[in-house]
């Protein structure tokens, strides 16, 4: 069997055997430390444009099925697991990992360790890598890789191209497409409502055509410092005027920095299941969440409410406007791939449309 090499911007070379579509790609490596729901994050378009290694040592052993799907094609650039698993005796299942990953056209590699790779990142922080096949060049290889200069607009890419419906009855929802997941979507439409997802950049005028009764912002891919132009974020601001608003994500960090919060770049994103506290009713909850760009609790603007911070109070995940219908997270309170302690956020939020 061919062998196949994951090169590290820093030099370093993996060897490792072919999994999924072949072909060489390039991207930010990430970690990912979930022990399940892995279907869900390959195809969170969260993790657009990344290579995501899972640092979980086997994957694949409950099998693939189009339900879990949270989008039609994900956009991940590759899959980097330690000890894949074909078999399942999952009765659910529809393909293993690897057909999964040929039938979406991702790459991957197999029989990497990923504990070592994550102790890299710990320790030099974020990087860009190469999956190629054994025998390419590496000089050229690395020299491609440390000249590549990534795209920052993944949520431009992640968002849809024009708007869709999810047809209901109730309250309409208009959605604005960060990249948003399906789980969400079905959350909502449990909550009667009729949806209308919207490109993400779409103008007040257009979206006050839609007649919303509250307004949704995905959660998505990017930097929001680098996404967050100036019209967008006015934009954001004069929604949060006008309708009740639920932001999660990508989506609640943007609404954050229209608010005047400020932001922190963190030198590792923060990717899986984490304990939150909610100062209100003085619980520990435990969030699904991926973030590197935190709002920070310090200079915190005074007309928001911290609803749930970080365990060390330094970073707010939650908030509220103290003034307006607005409920804004970092995490996922639809919980997809799980835990559920946070799914009552959704319902308090239909709570403020009356």
């Amino acid at each position: 069997m061919t062998k196949r090499l994951l090169i590290l911007e820093n030099g370093r070379v993996f060897e490792g055997r072919p999994l999924g579509a072949d072909q060489d790609v390039t991207g930010n490596l990430i970690l990912s430390h979930h022990t399940s729901g892995h279907q869900e994050i390959i195809s969170n378009q969260t993790y657009s444009g990344q290579l995501l290694a899972f640092t979980y040592p086997r994957i694949g052993n409950t099998g693939f099925y189009r339900e879990l799907d949270e989008s039609l094609q994900p956009s991940c650039r590759a899959v980097i697991v330690s000890v894949y698993r074909p078999q399942s005796s999952f009765w659910k299942q529809e393909q293993d990992l690897d057909a999964y990953l040929k039938a979406k056209g991702i790459t991957g590699i197999q029989g990497i360790d990923t504990r070592a790779l994550a102790r890299i990142l710990q320790k030099e922080g974020p990087m860009k890598a190469t999956i190629a096949d054994e025998g390419d060049s590496l000089h050229h290889i690395l020299d491609q890789l440390v000249a590549t200069v990534l795209p920052k607009d993944d949520a431009r890419q992640a968002s849809t191209r024009a708007p869709f419906p999810v047809p209901g009855v109730g309250k309409n929802i208009v959605l604005l497409d960060f990249g948003v997941k399906h789980a969400l979507l079905r959350e909502l439409s449990k909550r009667s409502s009729n949806i209308v997802v919207l490109p993400y950049d779409t103008p007040l005028e257009k979206i006050r055509l839609y007649q919303p009764d509250a307004i949704v912002l995905s959660s998505g891919p990017g930097d929001p410092r680098y996404l967050g132009t100036p019209s967008l974020l006015e934009t954001l601001l004069q929604l949060q005027d006008c309708y009740p608003v639920l932001a999660i994500g990508l989506g609640h960090l943007l609404l954050a920095l229209a608010n005047r919060a400020e932001l922190e770049e963190l030198p590792q994103p923060i990717t899986g299941r984490h304990a939150l506290y909610e100062p209100l009713t003085n619980q520990v909850l435990i969030a699904d969440y991926y973030h590197q760009y935190p709002i920070k609790r310090k200079h915190f603007p005074k007309h928001l409410l911290a609803t749930h911070v970080t365990l060390d109070q330094d970073y707010v995940v939650g908030y509220r406007h103290r003034r307006r219908p607005v409920l804004s997270v970092q995490f996922s309170p639809e919980g997809s791939p799980g835990p559920h302690d946070l799914v009552y956020l959704l319902d308090e939020f239909f709570g403020l449309l009356g």
